[in-house]
C-alpha cells in the first residue's frame, strides 16, 4: 500500500474508533508512527479523536 492510501486508511480507522485496525495497520508499518500529518502525529491523532469522544459523552448526560 502505497504512504498516501496507508495514510488515509489509518485516519478513517481512526475516525471510525477502530483502535485493532490501527494498531494492525502501524503494526505492520511501524515507520508510519511519527509520521507528522496536518493534525500532527498519529498518536496525536488518536488521543484527540477519543478526547473528543468522552466530551461529547459527559456533555450528553
Amino acid at each position: 500500500m502505497d504512504e498516501k492510501s496507508l495514510n488515509k486508511t489509518i485516519r478513517n480507522a481512526i475516525k471510525l474508533g477502530d483502535i485493532n485496525e490501527v494498531k494492525r495497520l502501524i503494526g505492520d508499518n511501524p515507520e508510519t508512527l511519527h509520521t507528522m500529518t496536518p493534525f500532527g502525529t498519529w498518536l496525536l491523532t488518536c488521543c484527540s479523536k477519543e478526547r473528543t469522544f468522552w466530551n461529547s459523552r459527559i456533555s450528553n448526560q
